[in-house]
């Protein structure tokens, strides 16, 4: 994926200027991931990449841990187990099992099913608690993007 098009996307949704208090920087940011896993994967479905990223390093593990902070965590936390509401027969509910001891698999297992459970379910894109995890798993991808396209800008200097 192209640095420069993820760094300008970011710059225009930078955090000082939208709040991320909607699904749609959400799923913005989160099409941006995506599209990233899709080239660092080559994978062709979404749980494909979702596995990949489980089972493979890459730029976001390098980071996550400095840059989330632990009040996006714990609203998300506040919020599990999050259900399967998709139409398609559900799936068990995911959670963090200990906010303070987070597991990266599961952050992304919660981000990717907010993210499925809006897109495929049938969530009220205006009630409070969706926007409060929308804002806490948009904000988490934003400083992902933001961190990794920085490294990914710096590695390519160096080749």
């Amino acid at each position: 994926m192209n640095v420069s098009f993820i760094e300008t996307i970011l710059r225009d949704t930078d955090a000082d200027r939208v709040r991320f208090q909607s699904y749609r920087a959400f799923l913005l940011l989160w099409l941006l991931f995506e599209a990233w896993l899709t080239e660092l994967s080559g994978a062709e479905t979404a749980r494909g990449k979702i596995d990949w990223f489980r089972n493979n390093d890459n730029y976001f593990k390098d980071c996550w841990r400095d840059i989330i902070t632990q009040g996006y965590v714990n609203a998300i936390a506040q919020k599990c187990p999050i259900p399967d509401k998709r139409f398609n027969p559900p799936r068990n509910p995911v959670t963090i099992t200990d906010p303070n001891n987070l597991d990266l698999a599961e952050l992304v297992e919660i981000i990717y099913r907010i993210r499925c459970n809006l897109i495929h379910g049938h969530e009220d894109v205006n009630d409070s608690d969706n926007l409060n995890l929308y804002s806490a798993c948009g904000t988490i991808l934003y400083k992902w993007l933001k961190w990794t396209s920085h490294i990914a800008w710096k590695r390519s200097l160096i080749r």
